[in-house]
């Protein structure tokens, strides 16, 4: 009713998936929950801790938690940074920490604050850094900026829910069982806030052809038959998307020797097909990521139109060719065809 010709129409690529009602199925329950905190070393003889941390849980409902609790989502997508950029500490020191750049970092915060826990101010600081890996050794400064929180209460929470804690290169973990029985949605934002820490920023091979999205997990020697199941959880998250991915890869670059020992990198590919990355970008995309979910949308739009020109290309292909076998007129014929996509010259070399 409003829109005139010439008008300019902003739109968003991004789509995600229908939303369907969870079950009140319990994830993880009372009982549960204190024997994780009796192997965590927490019990009630250490100064009413295990009290304390329980009654946090319950005060703010998050214990039981339920598949249709309020408070999944911002638990799934906490969960899914932490498997990238985030590290749980649990012993002398309670914590959990995320790095990522200062916008990023706000939705964070934001979520933290949902669960009824507060999060520090985002703290920067710079980093020297020095690495061996495949190709040499190399020497480089960064400023690492980081939000923690320091609550025993929501540390405990997230690994008895199974989120990989400590050193990650060290641990034996996989994606947690219980999320293979969310709905589409839920799992989408465990996915899509990993993939805003971890997986590549869309971009291009020539400004026409993108590359194949990636990311990796890094272990310690010896641990390579636990990345392998890890890096499948993924690839069996993403089909349920209908994303198809390549095979795992261990990639020679990214053997490092640091000092707690040597790690290798293992990768997966979202394969780079036009209709595979548009499903992959406007279904799924990036959490926690400003710039990449920006750059999803832009690629996800870019590919959807290419798809129109090369379908209208390939039918003035065979327009053409049919026409001119009956008429023999190029110029006559090529005038009802040619367009800002099919040039004359196109349609001559399809001749």
């Amino acid at each position: 009713k409003f829109l005139k010709e010439k008008d300019e129409v902003l739109i968003h690529s991004f789509k995600g998936v229908k939303y369907r009602k969870p079950s009140k199925k319990i994830i993880l329950n009372e009982e549960r929950f204190k024997k994780v905190l009796t192997k965590l070393g927490k019990s009630n003889q250490q100064g009413n801790a295990f009290s304390q941390i329980l009654n946090q849980l319950k005060s703010r409902n998050l214990l039981p938690l339920t598949y249709d609790s309020l408070y999944l989502p911002s638990i799934l997508k906490i969960m899914g940074y932490i498997f990238g950029d985030g590290t749980i500490s649990f012993g002398k020191t309670n914590q959990v920490q995320f790095y990522g750049k200062p916008e990023d970092l706000k939705g964070i915060q934001k979520d933290i604050s949902k669960l009824g826990f507060s999060s520090s101010q985002v703290y920067s600081r710079k980093r020297d850094h020095s690495i061996t890996t495949f190709y040499g050794n190399f020497k480089f400064s960064t400023t690492e900026y980081s939000v923690r929180n320091g609550s025993s209460a929501l540390a405990s929470l997230l690994i008895a829910l199974n989120t990989p804690y400590g050193l990650k290169a060290h641990k034996v973990y996989r994606v947690p069982k219980w999320i293979f029985d969310c709905p589409l949605w839920q799992k989408r934002l465990f996915l899509a806030s990993f993939f805003g820490a971890e997986l590549s920023t869309p971009s291009t091979l020539n400004k026409y052809n993108f590359y194949a999205p990636q990311f990796s997990v890094q272990k310690k020697d010896g641990l390579e038959d636990n990345v392998k199941l890890l890096l499948n959880d993924f690839k069996k998250l993403l089909r349920d998307f209908d994303v198809q991915t390549s095979h795992i890869q261990e990639v020679s670059g990214y053997r490092y020797s640091g000092k707690l020992g040597k790690t290798k990198g293992f990768r997966i590919q979202i394969k780079e097909n036009a209709e595979n990355l548009i499903k992959f970008f406007e279904t799924i995309g990036y959490e926690y990521n400003l710039k990449k979910q920006k750059e999803a949308c832009l690629a996800a739009h870019y590919l959807r139109l290419k798809l129109k020109i090369v379908q209208a290309r390939t039918k003035a292909r065979k327009t053409v060719q049919s026409l001119y076998q009956r008429k023999g007129d190029f110029k006559k014929i090529a005038e009802s065809l040619i367009n800002k996509y099919v040039p004359e010259q196109f349609l001559y070399h399809s001749i």
